[in-house]
């Protein structure tokens, strides 16, 4: 098979995937024309794609062990690869064959991903080859699959990853639809995922169900960064190296695969992090659906459909829950990426509340259908919906920063808005931390207080006038950090401000005792400015010390006024709230006491207040 025969057969394959069983033989037989050989091939790749298999059987690895076996690959099987003894073939895509392997010198299994020997030749898919190793070797993420390896044995190019047993979410898809909950924490951990590629300047390009594994334990691996590009990342590193060797497109070129390519891809213009945005909420909504949201006879027809139609509107029986999984949808599928999430650690934020707003209303009781609601989304009429007005905002905290009445002001960066039975002997209960919050809230005229302050228990949409202060106390002992989060800008991660410890809150000691009351600030006011938007606080008690927060005290002081200043402190803060975000705790707000309990199992708790002004 000749490396243009193979790449035809490849396209019509996956693009025979993404339409229903259906609607496959007629996009087929017009596809291939008088092709028969080529109908009989594509065909057969269908077929033993539908049959039960493992792992990596689709997009890097999604071309079946028949095409294969033409190319002479599967005789590997016995052979050493380097150290690597070759066990079995696991897949394969048009940048590379994939067998399972045993590590001779470690012991463990590992994927091995070879270039194809036709194409050794060739300079730029060799380039290619190296540039996905390096993309996903940058990153250092749960959700990002490991890289152990990227090396040359016997004239062969490969490299060495984790082996990871499950499936991929395209063939979880073939179960049906995914349950609302499921829904959002698989996508909540690609976009998780996607946050770190893009901190480091990279664009994946082609997120589909096929590039994503799902493990036993549900946990998310990303794959195949074959069509990675690089963009400029924020503070150097390891992605200005691999730049030299990154695989440049021109305007025209599309890259991806076509019912997930962003309105960008399918004209052919520059693209950036928003398109891995775009591919995520189409993987959501397919999700949701059980469809894809952009179809048609014909890949020119999926195209057309993505720069002129809008999808079918998610609708259910519970409109609360079907009404907030449409926003979120929709606001990832505006065909203006400057109408998108603007970065994919907002969209994870969103997807994470709202997966935990259902968890906690389905265990309440107090919302009976919200499953339901989600699995009858095969459309029917639309729901009219609410796009959130994006907004930005500046907050500016007056605080006083010395006993010596020392009064400082802390700018907050402006943010985007938008989300038991018992055995013998007795189970060791799981720790769990506990942690209490309230606003207290006084409003202000010309610059003078007005009325009596007020307490709340939760969030409102503040007025621009309202000053408001952070109560906390807990049960138990442990270390409270409080920050703020600024807007990511010019790809750059998000700056982060430390409101908690400082100077004259506890006397810059993060640690509490049990019942400890604390304000934040304690002598001053939290101001919000005349514009519009949503300020992010996260909220961090541990039951021991965290290193990475620990070390942002040194910028509570009056000349750096809360903001991190150096970039591999202030990226340490933000990996560390990122993996920590997710399971968020359960929240129940109390109206008697005005005030909010959060519970959550593990030794630390991390949750995100949202501030809204206008």
């Amino acid at each position: 098979m000749t490396p243009e025969r193979y790449q035809r057969v490849k396209e019509l394959f996956h693009s025979a995937l993404e339409r229903t069983p259906e609607e496959r033989p007629a996009f087929l037989a017009e596809a291939c024309g008088d092709d028969t050989a080529l109908l009989a091939k594509v065909e057969a790749l269908v077929a033993a794609n539908e049959q039960p298999g493992s792992f990596m059987d689709a997009p890097a690895y999604a071309v079946a062990a028949e095409m294969l076996t033409e190319n002479s690959t599967g005789a590997l099987v016995g052979q050493s690869i380097g150290h690597y003894q070759v066990l079995a073939l696991l897949g394969s895509g048009g940048m590379g064959d994939v067998y399972l392997a045993r590590d001779t010198r470690l012991g463990r299994k590992v994927a091995l991903k070879l270039l194809p020997d036709y194409l050794t030749d060739d300079e730029s898919r060799i380039r290619r080859f190296k540039q996905e190793a390096r993309a996903a070797s940058a990153l250092n993420h749960p959700n990002v699959l490991t890289i152990y390896e990227i090396e040359r044995a016997g004239g062969r190019h490969f490299i060495a990853t984790e082996f990871v047993e499950g499936e991929t979410l395209r063939q979880r898809l073939k179960g049906g639809r995914l349950r609302p909950c499921e829904a959002l924490d698989v996508a909540a951990q690609i976009a998780s995922a996607l946050s770190k590629a893009h901190q480091a300047g990279i664009v994946h390009r082609d997120i589909k169900p096929e590039n994503v594994m799902l493990d036993a334990e549900g946990r998310v691996k990303v794959l195949d960064f074959g069509l990675a590009k690089y963009t400029q990342p924020f503070g150097g590193g390891a992605a200005d190296d691999a730049n030299t060797e990154s695989v440049h497109t021109v305007p025209g070129m599309l890259m991806g695969t076509t019912a997930y390519m962003s309105p960008e891809q399918a004209r052919g213009v520059a693209v950036d992090a928003r398109t891995d945005v775009w591919s995520l909420g189409v993987v959501l909504y397919e999700m949701l659906a059980g469809r894809a949201p952009f179809v048609g006879q014909t890949p020119s027809d999926v195209l057309a459909a993505i720069l002129e139609r809008e999808p079918e509107p998610l609708v259910g029986e519970d409109s609360g829950a079907a009404d907030a999984l449409q926003r979120i949808v929709r606001k990832a599928l505006q065909k203006d990426r400057e109408k998108r999430y603007q970065t994919s650690r907002d969209f994870a934020l969103d997807l994470e509340s709202l997966r935990r707003e259902l968890e906690a209303e389905a265990g309440s009781g107090t919302v009976g259908s919200v499953e339901t609601a989600a699995r009858e989304f095969p459309a029917a009429s639309a729901r009219a919906g609410r796009n959130k007005v994006a907004s930005v905002l500046v907050l500016g905290a007056v605080l006083l920063l010395a006993a010596a009445a020392i009064v400082g002001t802390w700018a907050w960066r402006p943010s985007k808005p938008l989300a038991v039975g018992t055995t013998l002997p007795p189970p060791v209960a799981a720790p769990e931390r506990t942690l209490v919050y309230s606003i207290l809230v006084q409003k202000y005229r010309d610059g003078r207080p007005f009325e009596s302050p007020f307490r709340l228990g939760g969030e409102i949409n503040f007025e621009k006038d309202y000053r408001v202060r952070l109560n906390l106390s807990s049960p138990q002992d442990g270390h409270l950090y409080i920050l703020n989060e600024g807007p990511e800008e010019q790809g750059r991660p998000s700056p982060y401000v430390i409101l908690f410890p400082s100077p004259t809150a506890n006397e810059g000691q993060s640690r509490l005792g049990a019942g400890r009351q604390v304000q934040v600030p304690e002598r001053s006011w939290l101001q919000f400015d005349a514009e519009r938007g949503t300020e992010k606080v996260w909220l961090v008690w541990s039951a021991e010390s965290v290193p990475a927060l620990e070390a942002l005290k040194a910028y509570a002081n009056p000349r750096d006024r809360g903001l991190v200043g150096d970039p591999g402190l202030n990226d340490a803060a933000g990996d560390f709230l990122l993996t920590h975000q997710s399971p968020g705790p359960a929240a129940v707000r109390d109206e008697d006491k005005k005030e909010v309990v959060l519970t959550s199992n593990g030794a630390i708790l991390t949750h995100l207040l949202r501030l809204e002004h206008h």
